[in-house]
């Protein structure tokens, strides 16, 4: 019996100990950064939990001699894409916006060093901003939930 009583009150004791903790000490945990793959047409872009991120896109002009870089290549029948930036996100802010940083970049004129940022969208989609580049993107599941006409804002 006394034991019982002993365990009743621990875990009343826990519980209290629990609904009195300071919110910054709380179990709750911190924003992430949204994870997954997003494309449209000659663009794409991956982010991980962590928030780190990584794009990828054609600029549509084929590496050759005298060609300056950035440029695309066709390796083994494959095309290499000349742009690439390495992103930092974090958030969302109040308004669900994930912003971000470009911090390398090899094509300046799409993305460029500085702010970014990630607003995710209904139907898996999400928009990449910075400054007046807007680029609608599309997840895996895009084509299955969105109407076609929205889906057609991601290229063929």
């Amino acid at each position: 019996m006394a034991e019982r009583y002993i365990r009743t009150c621990l875990r009343a004791a826990c519980v209290a100990a629990l609904l009195l903790m300071p919110a910054s000490t709380s179990l709750a945990q911190e924003p992430m950064a949204p994870s997954g793959q997003w494309e449209r047409h000659g663009f794409g872009i991956t982010v991980n939990g962590d928030g780190s991120a990584s794009a990828d896109w054609r600029v549509y002009r084929w590496c050759g001699r005298g060609v300056p870089e950035p440029c695309d290549q066709l390796q083994s029948d494959r095309i290499v894409d000349g742009g690439h930036a390495d992103i930092s996100f974090s958030g969302p802010d109040e308004a669900g916006v994930f912003q971000g940083s470009v911090d390398a970049t090899t094509d300046p004129e799409l993305l460029d060093l500085g702010a970014v940022s990630l607003t995710l969208q209904p139907y898996d989609m999400a928009l990449l901003q910075q400054g007046d580049t807007q680029l609608t993107l599309c997840g895996d599941d895009s084509a299955d939930l969105a109407p076609m006409e929205i889906v057609e804002a991601c290229g063929a």
